[in-house]
Order: structure tokens, then C-alpha cells, then sequence
């Protein structure tokens, strides 16, 4: 018999799939939520329903492997961001989620003979949810999401276990998320951090479907298990908690057309590096638009940065620099005009955005108390609409542990 596995004796990798069942070939450690990453493999049995000469049952068979969504929730770290954001949000060119291999090691080892760990592997991300509270203390971001795994597999005695590099600072926190709320778009714009917005709950889901099962005596593993999987229309519930300093937020329910509202939501990190610039950035173009500054440095090409001022703040990306002259965001809409010759700009980086342009208003709450203050719950979907590609737009990149 080999060594107990003592109870933080644990660790997680991910990693994007070239395929379904192909290995992945490089790895990010991330440190999840203690027992929050239940990925198991999940079996449903038939039982035959026949007459046989006897009571009780005669035949039971495997009916199918792995059709369960399970949970995966990790505090969303800066190494991580970009992966989890385009697991869940971004669609490939098919339509279709891109797969992902999660590997959990055991670091102590059972014995000589016994596996390091388990490996799950054609992991597609269906649904997430994201809740930022702005309360009288700092919370870690955590990405709770669920996922569908295709093939449980063992990790081997033969394999070479990892050297952690797990992520050298803290995850994003509820204190450094900028939130731009706009409950109805006919009496309001967007612009900037909205300080009456004290919560936004984010729940997302792709509404996957599993599709085919075939005998596969070769692999057992993946013997019933799904072979495909099809993308319903992506559904978006927001619920944003606001201080009541505005009597629009107690009218939305008497509206003869559906309000539409607006969200972004930009993570910032506080060991990003800040810079500033009198250069103006204009909103309505997803052109590169050149900013100058001082220094650059702790700014990378592919960098997600925020941009602030009093006029509001901007999501967007590095696509060019030049060191210590300048630095050219685009290929996104920043949705507001800064001009940093009347009030000057703020660049941070290793960011992360989420953008919503339209949601419906679904319903309000009642009032009610939240320390000095009362709030209210507003409530809001946002669905594929016709003619548009997605309900939401996201900004994120892993930031390189070594900038850390």
C-alpha cells in the first residue's frame, strides 16, 4: 500500500487543445478554490427493462460517459485571464468552444508504482459566473465556471511532474474593477466608474449541447463518451446593485419599450505599471490610435490597458510601442472620447475587460438597506440578437509570470 496523499498535496495545470483528444502541449499552473475543481469522469447506466422469469433486474449496460457539467472555480489570476476569458467567450472560426486539458498532480506520491494524478482532457468551458461586491474589504475575483469534460485519463508513474510556477501575485480583487453602468440608454451614456454601482453579478452560458456516442474498446476512456458539441445561442443575466441616487432606477419598470443597458467592467491589477500622456483618444473606431508618453516600460504589444481620466476611462490593446516615445492602442472601440490635453490620461496595464452594448431590462427589486444606504437590483439579459456575432466583448491576455 502506498502514502496517503496529504490534504493540500495538490496542484492544477491548463492548457488549450489543438483537438478534442489531442494532448495539449504547454501548460499554465493555477491555484483554484480548495475542492472547487470537481472534474470527475461521469458515468449514466440503463437498466433493461425485459421479462425474464424472474423479478428484479436483468441487464444493465453503460449508456453513455461524461454528459454532466462540473464545476471549476479559480480566483482569476493575471496568468491566467486571457485563457479562461477565450475558453468561455470566444467562439472559433466553426462556431465551436476550443478544447482544453486540465491536469491535477498529486505532489506527494502515492508509491513507486501509482499514478502522479489524473488528467482531464476535450474540457470545454459551457457557463461562468463573476461577481464583483464593492464592500469595505478587497475580494479576490473568482471565475466559477462549469465545464464538460470528454476523457478522464490517469496520469502515469512515467511522467515528469511539473515545478509549480504558480502566479507570483494575487488575483484581480473587487477593489480595482471599474464598472460603467448605464441602466437605460435613452437618459444616459457611458463614460466612467460608476461609484453608486456597489455589486454586478455576470452570469454567462454558451447553452452547449452533447451530441454522438460510440463503442470505443481501444480507449476506454472515451468509450461513450460525446464526440462533438454545438454551441446554443450565448445568454447573458446581469444583476447590478445600485445606491439610489437616481430616480430613473425606480422608473425602469414603467417603460412602454424595453430599456437597453449597458455594461464594461475593467479589471485592473495593482502591479500593473502606470503611465501618463496628453494625447486624446477618440471613441467610435477600432483604428490604432498613438499615444505619447515618457516611459513604457512594464508595457508589452498585446498588453489589455486601461486608459483614465476624469472624463471616464477606455478598454483596449497595445499594438504597437515605441520605447519611451509612444504607445498605439486598437482594434477595439474605446466607447469614450478622452482628450488628454484638458485632463490628462492614466495608462495601466496587465488589464482585463468585459463589454456589454446592449442587455434588456428585465425587472427591478424592491429597496432595501445596505448599511447607510439603500439599493436596488436591476436586472438584465442580453442574447445573440440578429445580424450580430456576439452578445459581449471581451479584452484579456495572460500577463508572463516574469513581469510579476
Amino acid at each position: 500500500m502506498g502514502n496517503n496523499i496529504k490534504s493540500q498535496d495538490i496542484g492544477y495545470q491548463i492548457g488549450a487543445q489543438s483537438d478534442r483528444t489531442t494532448a495539449a502541449s504547454t501548460f499554465i499552473d493555477f491555484a483554484p478554490n480548495a475542492d472547487a475543481v470537481g472534474l470527475t469522469s461521469v458515468t449514466d447506466i440503463v437498466e433493461y427493462d425485459t421479462d425474464h422469469f424472474d423479478p428484479g433486474v436483468k441487464y444493465t449496460d453503460l449508456a453513455s460517459r461524461n454528459r454532466s457539467a462540473l464545476p471549476y472555480a479559480t480566483p482569476l489570476y493575471p496568468t491566467i485571464v486571457g485563457t479562461l476569458f477565450n475558453a468561455v467567450f470566444i467562439r472559433n472560426a466553426a462556431g465551436d468552444l476550443d478544447y482544453h486539458e486540465i491536469r491535477r498532480w498529486w505532489r506527494s506520491a502515492i508509491g513507486g508504482s501509482e499514478d502522479k494524478g489524473e488528467l482531464f482532457r476535450g474540457c470545454i468551458f459551457d457557463s461562468v459566473n463573476l461577481s464583483i461586491a464593492r464592500s469595505d474589504t478587497n475580494q479576490p475575483i473568482v471565475f466559477d465556471a462549469q465545464v464538460m469534460v470528454n476523457a478522464k485519463r490517469r496520469l502515469l508513474t512515467g511522467e515528469t511532474s511539473p515545478t509549480p510556477d504558480l502566479s507570483k501575485q494575487p488575483a484581480y480583487g473587487s477593489a480595482g474593477v471599474l464598472i460603467d453602468f448605464v441602466s437605460d440608454d435613452t437618459v444616459d451614456s457611458l463614460g466612467g466608474d460608476d461609484a453608486v454601482v456597489r455589486a454586478v453579478s455576470f452570469s454567462f452560458s454558451n447553452q452547449v449541447s452533447l451530441d454522438g456516442v460510440e463503442d470505443n474498446l481501444a480507449d476506454p476512456p472515451l468509450h461513450r463518451s460525446w464526440l462533438t458539441h454545438v454551441c446554443g445561442n450565448p445568454k447573458l443575466d446581469v444583476t447590478v446593485t445600485c445606491r439610489i441616487s437616481d430616480d430613473n432606477y425606480l422608473r425602469l419598470d414603467e417603460w412602454t419599450t424595453v430599456p437597453k443597458g449597458k455594461l464594461r467592467l475593467a479589471f485592473t491589477h495593482p502591479k500593473g505599471a502606470s503611465v501618463t500622456s496628453v494625447s486624446t483618444l477618440s471613441s467610435g473606431s477600432t483604428g490604432n490610435q498613438t499615444l505619447l508618453v515618457a516611459a513604457t516600460a512594464g508595457f508589452v504589444v498585446g498588453d489589455t490597458v486601461v486608459i483614465k481620466s476624469t472624463q471616464g476611462f477606455a478598454i483596449s490593446k497595445i499594438v504597437s510601442l515605441v520605447t519611451d516615445t509612444s504607445i498605439t492602442v486598437g482594434g477595439y472601440d474605446p466607447r469614450v472620447t478622452l482628450n488628454g490635453g484638458t485632463a490628462e490620461l492614466t495608462i495601466r496595464s496587465m488589464c482585463a475587460g468585459l463589454v456589454v452594448d446592449a442587455m434588456d431590462f428585465k425587472s427591478r427589486s424592491s429597496t432595501k438597506r445596505a448599511g447607510a444606504f439603500q439599493t436596488i437590483d436591476l436586472t438584465y439579459t442580453a442574447t445573440l440578437k440578429a445580424g450580430a456575432s456576439f452578445p459581449l466583448e471581451i479584452l484579456a491576455t495572460d500577463v508572463a509570470n516574469s513581469r510579476l
